[in-house]
């Protein structure tokens, strides 16, 4: 999805496995989790002091991206 809205992507690691992927695209760098690694690495715990920023995906729904709202650390 980054490659077709124009960004750059610098490497895509652990998507075949699909427990951990992590998507680097430069400016911004995302850990994607399977639940129950992302409770035991708490990778949050790491940037707690980090201003929160919630996203919403509601205006670009995919097949694999439904309707919702995440909160991450920037």
């Amino acid at each position: 999805m980054l490659k077709d809205t124009g960004e750059k992507v610098i490497g895509i690691e652990g998507y075949k496995e699909g427990k951990w992927v992590l998507v680097d695209s430069a400016d911004v760098v995302a850990h994607v989790f399977y639940e129950p690694l992302r409770e035991f690495y708490n990778l949050e715990s790491l940037w707690i002091d980090a201003p929160r920023l919630d996203l919403d995906f509601e205006d670009n729904p995919t097949p694999h991206n439904p309707k919702h709202s995440q909160e991450i650390s920037r």
